[in-house]
């Protein structure tokens, strides 16, 4: 039995299809905003794998850059206090399998730097978020860091209930049941070898969402098939939320599904008639220049580099009229440059 289980366990790790699902315990829970951030000014490998090093804020660092993004924070060396742009989302934000240098926020930032000296595009994607955790998260950050310029990145799937159904459990590992959930009755060296070993984590996948580890497809039971638009939905809520905490500073919304579903037009929709001050980047008809597996990481399944410049590259001339002053076209933008409503 316990060679059999060996084999098995060898076998799996060998095939690397377990491999998006082990982390370390990189992650802290925080009770009072009800969402969970890497830990401070740390190193780990999280699900991908992704290699992690972390800044003071527990945003992902990329090129090497341990600059205090805070105003009047002191930054160090001779190089001048820029602009400084946030972006928040979720694992496609992070760059989940992705290298830091090669995430859409630090392709950006290399984009800008020529015409903005000292800019910094902070890298506040958290993986597993739903967009209220987004939202909340964007908005305790920005009273912190007072950024020039705020980016909310999301996809379809964040709207999706389950994502509210996960909490990081006191070991620093993310866990399913609400936020504060108890640590289970089984013993912790059970549960610390339950998340480190890969058949076992592939099992439990197959178990509660069966099918190819980030396929992209729809959920059987989406808020998208659900209700109409005659009472405002709680994310547009979230969002108004967000804008007049923000004040003056600017807000740019960006989806960035790997294709265009059901789900990804109704957000399109709904944001055109409730919030249609606010630029909307609605990215699935870009990556049509991409075929569908180059747009894809291997076995994990999220966006490739290739997808993340086709983000940064999108996403450049709007955070560019923004930070230098221009007027910012509202509405969603599609391809043809046309608004949507």
């Amino acid at each position: 039995m316990i060679v059999a289980a060996f084999t098995v366990e060898a076998a799996v790790r060998l095939s690397g299809r377990a491999g998006p699902l082990v982390t370390d315990p990189a992650f802290r829970w925080y009770d009072g905003v009800s969402y969970w951030n890497y830990q401070a000014n740390g190193r780990f490998e999280v699900y991908g794998p992704t290699s992690l090093e972390t800044g003071p804020y527990g945003e992902r660092l990329h090129d090497g850059d341990r600059r205090v993004p805070a105003r009047g924070a002191g930054i160090s060396g001779d190089e001048p206090e820029g602009p400084l742009v946030l972006a928040v989302g979720d694992s496609f934000t992070f760059g989940q399998a992705v290298a830091s240098d090669r995430t859409w926020p630090a392709q950006l930032e290399r984009l800008l730097a020529p015409e903005f000296p000292g800019l910094r595009v902070l890298n506040a994607g958290v993986q597993g978020h739903s967009l209220r955790m987004i939202v909340s998260h964007a908005n305790e950050l920005a009273r912190e860091i007072q950024p020039d310029l705020v980016v909310v990145a999301f996809i379809a799937d964040d709207l999706h209930p389950r994502r509210e159904q996960k909490h990081v459990d006191r070991f620093g590992y993310m866990a399913r049941g609400k936020g504060g959930a108890a640590p289970g009755t089984l013993p912790v060296f059970l549960r610390v070898l339950a998340r480190q070993s890969h058949a076992l984590l592939l099992c439990k996948q197959w178990w509660e969402f069966p099918g190819p580890i980030a396929s992209g497809r729809e959920p059987k039971a989406s808020w998208a098939e659900s209700g109409g638009t005659s009472t405002t939905p709680s994310w547009i809520v979230n969002l108004w939320e967000l804008r007049r905490s923000l004040g003056d500073t600017p807000l740019v919304l960006m989806n960035l599904d790997l294709r265009e579903t059901a789900a990804s037009e109704r957000i399109r929709r709904e944001l055109a008639v409730w919030m249609p001050e606010a630029p909307l980047l609605y990215l699935p008809p870009y990556l049509e220049r991409l075929a569908p597996s180059a747009r894809r990481v291997p076995v994990d399944g999220h966006p490739s580099p290739a997808a993340h410049q086709i983000y940064a590259q999108t996403a450049l001339p709007l955070v560019r009229a923004h930070l230098s002053g221009a007027t910012a076209p509202s509405n969603a933008i599609t391809p043809k440059g046309l608004a949507t409503r």
